[in-house]
């Protein structure tokens, strides 16, 4: 592991911020996604949403959920 004391600390600052820019980046991008697949969701049929085990009420209330609302096994890529 190299010696963090030669790296000035304002890289370190840079750098720290760069993953931290790129983390919430990949946040939002899973969070469009998932608001994609809801969308989609809730333009099944009926008959397809009961071979996936939804049933109309279900699939609206799932599409309804907010933006930020993300299930946590997705937040963890």
């Amino acid at each position: 592991m190299p010696c963090t004391a030669s790296v000035p600390l304002q890289t370190r600052r840079a750098a720290s911020l760069g993953a931290g820019i790129q983390a919430l980046g990949r946040r939002i991008a899973t969070a469009l996604a998932v608001r994609a697949e809801r969308r989609a969701l809730m333009a099944l049929d009926e008959w397809a949403l009961k071979d996936m085990g939804f049933n109309k009420g279900q699939a609206q209330c799932e599409a309804s959920r907010t933006f930020w609302d993300v299930p946590v096994d997705r937040l963890r890529v």
